[in-house]
């Protein structure tokens, strides 16, 4: 005899009652056909599993029970569904894939919004250390460019000022000049 696992015998008895749509199938009939086990004395084995996975496909919404035994059971849509893909053991495994990337983006999720909470704390810190810097940085350019263009004006007239001096220089040897040749046309005339 076969042992099944719980998942395997709910994987068989949704496809014989996909073999018989609309129709309820005895789940202790289905599982004596799969074990290969009668039961023939009341509650046994087989009648405790039966009722173990009657639960649930019933639970899961896999099924639709017939009566308050839940013995008998006639696959619903979510059934046909789950049969048409693969049946309950890729179902399972699907789920179980899908909680796994479930948990990667949680928590990927998560570490993003614990960076996102570090860097909040850091930019409420420093703040008003960068804003006064960035005013203070303004400040500076706005002096540096004042300075700059009163320095051009300053040169400016220093340069009128040396033009202005040259030209009295320029004027004043020339006037030295006459002065020397005068005094030097009188002195060789008194001699």
């Amino acid at each position: 005899m076969t042992t099944f696992s719980d998942n395997e015998l709910i994987d068989k008895v949704l496809k014989a009652s996909y073999e018989s749509p609309r129709q309820y199938i005895e789940v202790l009939y289905a599982l004596e056909k799969i074990t290969g086990i009668k039961d023939t004395s009341g509650p046994s084995e087989v009648y405790n599993l039966t009722k173990k996975i009657s639960k649930k496909i019933i639970s899961e919404g896999i099924a639709d029970c017939k009566d308050d035994r839940e013995i008998a059971i006639m696959i619903n849509q979510k059934g046909i569904d789950i049969v048409d893909n693969g049946g309950y053991l890729e179902y399972m495994e699907r789920l179980k894939n899908q909680a796994l990337y479930d948990a990667k983006i949680q928590q990927a999720t998560d570490d993003k919004l614990f960076t996102d909470l570090t860097i909040a704390k850091w930019q409420k810190k420093t703040f008003w250390y960068l804003f006064i810097g960035s005013i203070l940085s303004l400040l500076l350019s706005i002096y540096s460019t004042l300075q700059s263009s009163s320095t051009q004006q300053q040169l400016e007239k220093t340069e009128k000022i040396i033009d202005s001096m040259q030209k009295t220089v320029i004027h004043l040897d020339q006037e030295l000049l006459k002065v020397v040749s005068d005094t030097t046309k009188r002195f060789q005339k008194s001699k």
